[in-house]
């Protein structure tokens, strides 16, 4: 098992893909939370690290800053941003506040941060019990591991949603693979455990802790028992499958209790390792919101991560590299339009991706699905376009993620 002992000294290349991941939906986030929210912004990363690598490498936090100085410094409307940073660890913590107070947008605008040493769990306490302070939230949870991740907390974040119409996103990195591993083990399923090397950063389980309190610790983490099922009915071979349907799980659950209405995920993987399966899972990012706009910004950056744009295919192909049948993208908007849009009521094309979106997982960036399913409807007469010309007197013919549409007839 891996150690956290040296996690700063090198950027791994996998790390590099979540950094960029960050990185790219940073900008689209500042800039759109700049020009349409009226309250204060808070940007919470949960384990900050010391800022910057040992390699010279700029680590989440500075790359949140740099990306809320960009924005703010182009909007018109100017955003007060804070920034709180958890970080136990006593040398890295003070590296931070080095490394941050240092920062010329730190210095130059009005942004306030706190380097918060208490632990992720105290920080994310102190946030709710503040909850009145800020109209926009961004948590940004990268842990070493998992063991002190918590389903419920993540039900308590959502419930900022409620507050001034707040706007509530997270980005969690869920190790599914370290949740899986020791869900073997308590379970007696070891001989699933591929063989190839799956070494992690030490998950934080107390493996000297009975199987009762593991078994107890591992359902708090997903939130219920269903990680039982799906580990005791995996075979040899299956490991992966298994893996997949975990976070399934856990994405479909955070929607069904209410807790986001959008949530997307895409494996980060070590394409050093297991070549034939494309890289060998390392982790997952998952994307939780409950505006349909930040799915859909989060799905077109994830895309882009992964270089989806790069393979042609006649079939569509998902964030797991596996092939989707094009009858059941159209399927699911169908289906969308059928539950939760009634005749003659508007919608937005955008809205209808994300729904599509948070059910089938990521395939291909907004504009392209509206344009090969949304566009069969309006063919159909299923919906209709509510500005049916462009301001030149034009059909119109685009299918951005804000143009509006209404439905005729039903789709099921």
């Amino acid at each position: 098992m891996g150690s956290t002992k040296d996690w700063d000294k090198e950027h791994k290349p996998w790390s590099e893909i979540k950094d960029f991941l960050l990185s790219n939906y940073l900008s689209i986030f500042f800039q759109k939370v700049m020009s349409v929210r009226e309250h204060k912004i808070l940007y919470f990363d949960g384990f900050a690290g010391p800022g910057i690598y040992n390699d010279g490498t700029e680590g989440s936090p500075i790359i949140a800053i740099k990306k809320a100085g960009r924005a703010f410094m182009k909007a018109k409307n100017k955003k007060s941003v804070s920034f709180i940073f958890a970080e136990t660890a006593k040398a890295r913590a003070n590296t931070l506040s080095d490394t941050v107070s240092n920062n010329s947008f730190i210095k130059n605008l009005s942004f306030k941060y706190v380097v918060y040493d208490k632990g992720f769990q105290a920080a994310i306490r102190e946030v709710l019990a503040n909850k009145d302070k800020y109209g926009t939230y961004f948590f940004y949870i990268d842990p070493f591991g998992i063991s002190c991740l918590d389903f419920q907390m993540f039900k308590n974040i959502s419930q900022l949603n409620g507050l001034r119409n707040c706007g509530v996103e997270v980005l969690l990195n869920f190790s599914t693979v370290g949740f899986l591993r020791e869900a073997c083990c308590v379970l007696s399923k070891e001989f699933i455990v591929p063989k190839e090397d799956i070494t992690l950063v030490d998950e934080g389980f107390d493996t000297q802790a009975s199987l009762e309190e593991r078994h107890a610790r591992l359902t708090q983490i997903f939130g219920n028992e269903d990680w039982v099922d799906i580990v005791r009915k995996a075979k040899n071979g299956e490991f992966w499958r298994a893996e997949l349907e975990l976070v399934d799980n856990f994405c479909h659950r955070l929607k069904q209790d209410d807790a986001f209405k959008f949530t997307t995920h895409i494996p980060i993987v070590d394409t050093s390792k297991n070549i034939k399966r494309g890289g060998l899972i390392k982790y997952r990012l998952v994307h939780m919101s409950n505006h349909w706009q930040g799915c859909i910004a989060m799905n077109n950056t994830m895309i882009k991560a992964l270089n989806m744009e790069r393979q042609p295919s006649l079939f569509p192909v998902d964030g797991n590299g596996a092939y989707i049948n094009p009858a059941d993208i159209d399927a699911a908007f169908r289906r969308v339009l059928h539950e939760n849009v009634r005749i003659r009521q508007k919608c937005a094309m955008g809205e209808l991706a994300a729904m599509v979106i948070s059910e089938m997982g990521i395939t291909e960036k907004q504009n392209s699905l509206c344009k090969t399913y949304i566009g069969k409807l309006l063919d159909e007469g299923c919906l209709e376009r509510v500005e049916k010309y462009t301001k030149t007197g034009k059909p119109s013919h685009s299918f951005g993620e804000k143009v509006e549409v209404i439905k005729c007839k039903d789709t099921m």
